[in-house]
């Protein structure tokens, strides 16, 4: 009660660029060690999984340096963020995320869920969906199932999904190793389950 966030402090009616700003920088440092360095040290901190949370780019660049460079043992459940098209989907990964790694899967497409304690429509990315997916697949059929498809990669309980690709952007979102949603009249899913590696 009437404590302070510090440097994070929120501004009622004002420009929060400094504090975006400063939670940037701060997740960013945090992912390469320098706020807790046991986050790289495989033997005091076992993960296996990082999700994502509609990040800016470079805090998924110190993500992708973390799983592909440092420790080489987890894997990095990374979105595209909001994206207002499949277009601008694809612009985004040739422009501002041109990496390709097996230590990384990337997703497009977001979607509104309501939440009833604030009685808000909430906009969320795809591994906001996965967070609870990933555990529940893990333990029914073992990690080595894909998430994606008729069985493991249903979606529902949303209010609207963002845009659904058609059958030709759905060929350049798969060559650009982007998995997308995809819905038709009775049912939404995962369409693919692809890593960022261009091999």
């Amino acid at each position: 009660n009437n404590g302070s966030e510090g440097s994070f402090e929120y501004v009622t009616n004002g420009n929060n660029t400094t504090r975006t700003t400063l939670i940037k920088n701060q997740l960013i440092k945090a992912y390469k060690g320098s706020v807790d360095s046991d986050i790289i040290n495989k033997d005091k901190m076992e993960y296996r999984h990082i999700l994502d949370a509609n990040y800016h780019v470079d805090i998924k660049n110190a993500i992708i340096s973390l799983c592909r460079d440092i420790r080489k043992d987890c894997f990095f459940w990374c979105d595209t963020g909001f994206r207002n098209s499949p277009e601008d989907a694809l612009d985004w990964r040739k422009n501002s995320f041109n990496i390709y790694t097996t230590y990384a899967g990337i997703y497009t497409q977001d979607l509104t869920y309501y939440d009833a304690y604030t009685g808000k429509d909430i906009r969320v990315t795809v591994p906001y969906i996965l967070a609870s997916k990933i555990p529940t697949i893990a333990s029914s059929y073992g990690l080595q199932y894909p998430i994606a498809g008729t069985k493991r990669g249903l979606i529902d309980g949303f209010k609207t999904l963002c845009w659904t690709p058609n059958e030709s952007y759905k060929k350049r979102l798969y060559g650009k190793k982007i998995n997308y949603i995809e819905q038709d009249t009775r049912r939404t899913k995962i369409g693919s389950q692809l890593t960022a590696d261009d091999t």
